[in-house]
Formats: C-alpha cells, structure tokens, sequence
C-alpha cells in the first residue's frame, strides 16, 4: 500500500515536472523567436521560465531519490560488511532527513514571509514561487524512507 502511494505520488510529479519543463521550452522558444523575428521579448516569459525551472529543479530531487540518482560513494560502502552497510544506510538516512526537515521548515517560513512581495512581470506572489522548497523537502523525506524500506528488504 505504501510502495504504490509513493509510486502513484511520483508519477504525478513527474508528470507535472515534464509539463513544467516542456512549458518552459516552449515560453523560451518563443521569447527567442519573438526577439529574433520582431526585436522585442515580452519581459513575463523569462521571469515565468525562470520560477519554473525552480520548480523543476526542487521536484526533480525528490523524484530522483527514487531512481537512486543522487550521488553517492557505493565503492566505499560495498566494500562494508552487511551489518556496517545498515548502519552507514541508517546514519546517511538520518541525516539526509535532518536536512530535509531543516528545508521544510525555512521554507515555509520563507514562503509565508514572502507572500506580501510580488514578482516584477508577473505580479504573483513570490511565496508560490518560494513554495517549491517545502513541497521538494517533504517528497524527498517520502522518497528517502521509501528507498530506505526497500533496501532494507534487499539487504537482509
């Protein structure tokens, strides 16, 4: 039940990431060929290209725990017995959640702090765009555990 809530989570947000990276394509394909073919760019899209490759970049790390796509130092850890691997997975867990848990909560107080401010083109408010690292902290604690679930079944 818990493997196929988080898979179901992450198709969703790899799904809304891809939409984000296509829309972004497309708005600086436009702004390109707006500024080539008449000389001019709509100031909005390059502000809108930029918070959503914000966006992007915060939820695609927490998708990429699951793939296992962050960087780690396997050749050191293979080398590890069964029990030192557990344990070394469990202390870089805990402080991968540590972490976590530290950009959740700035996050939120930075986008709460920052919802009064707009952005310059688009006029939306900047906590949206700020909103993207409490969002990415608890996919990536989600992600974490899941992964940790898993290995710990593989291990033993």
């Amino acid at each position: 039940m818990w493997s196929k809530a988080i898979r179901t989570l992450n198709k969703w947000t790899e799904a809304f990431t891809m939409s984000l990276l296509l829309a972004m394509v497309l708005l600086v394909f436009f702004q390109v060929c707006s500024r080539a073919l008449f000389s001019t760019s709509f100031s909005w899209t390059n502000e809108l290209a930029r918070y959503m490759m914000v966006w992007v970049v915060f939820l695609g790390g927490g998708i990429a725990f699951q793939y296992g796509a962050h960087i780690g130092i396997e050749a050191l850890v293979d080398t590890f017995s069964k029990k030192t691997k557990k344990v070394t997975q469990l202390i870089v867990t805990s402080i991968c959640i540590f972490f976590f848990v530290i950009l959740i909560v700035t996050g939120i107080e930075f986008a709460t702090s920052s919802m009064t401010q707009t952005s310059p083109g688009l006029k939306i408010p900047m906590g949206l765009v700020y909103l993207a690292i409490p969002i990415s902290g608890l996919l990536q604690i989600i992600n974490v555990i899941d992964l940790n679930l898993n290995y710990f079944k593989t291990v033993e």
